[in-house]
């Protein structure tokens, strides 16, 4: 047994509460093509009552084992030369505190065609994980395509900020807990 489940939580939104936000309003600039890189989600912290924690290179560990709903949101866009880019993105699980890690779920590639498109990827994955996994995501520049494109953060103009509108990230990852479960 690996400490997973795909029965995470499941039913309405009645039943799960937004328990933790991680958001990284910084450039995370692609590395050589296909060199893997690990997306950032802010600084490190640990969620209210000690459920799970992030550090600062972006690996999730779980603290209290439960039902969890995943959100992550990724902000892809690229500069540069013509032709086509082509980004990776995919999440990583150990189960044995980060010695070895095996992809988990499927792939996914978001091809940027020009220098001045954007698009924002959102998966959202419900999981019962064990007390002491860790989960990572991971990205990298495909080279089936150029060697353009990262993950980019994007501020809204002064005019749009006085109605409280602030900076798109990067990357977030928010995690919901279950109202119908102890996690002890």
């Amino acid at each position: 047994m690996i400490g997973i489940s795909n029965k995470g939580i499941s039913g309405d939104s009645a039943g799960a509460n937004l328990h933790e936000a991680f958001v990284d309003l910084t450039l995370q600039t692609g590395a050589p093509l296909d060199t893997p890189i690990q997306v950032k989600y802010g600084p490190a912290k640990t969620s209210p009552n000690s459920i799970l924690s992030m550090d600062a290179a972006g690996t999730l560990t779980i603290l209290k084992g439960g039902p969890f709903l995943f959100k992550s949101r990724l902000r892809a866009s690229r500069s540069g030369a013509a032709g086509t880019s082509s980004l990776f993105f995919w999440v990583e699980i150990s189960t044995n505190d980060g010695v070895s890690w095996s992809i988990l779920g499927n792939t996914i590639d978001i091809r940027l065609e020009n220098a001045n498109q954007q698009d924002v990827f959102f998966d959202f994955s419900s999981l019962t994980l064990q007390k002491g996994i860790k989960l990572r995501s991971m990205f990298a520049r495909n080279s089936t395509g150029t060697n353009y494109g990262d993950l980019t953060p994007s501020a809204p103009s002064l005019a749009l900020q006085t109605y409280g509108l602030t900076t798109a990230p990067s990357a977030q990852l928010s995690v919901y807990t279950s109202n119908n479960y102890n996690y002890a």
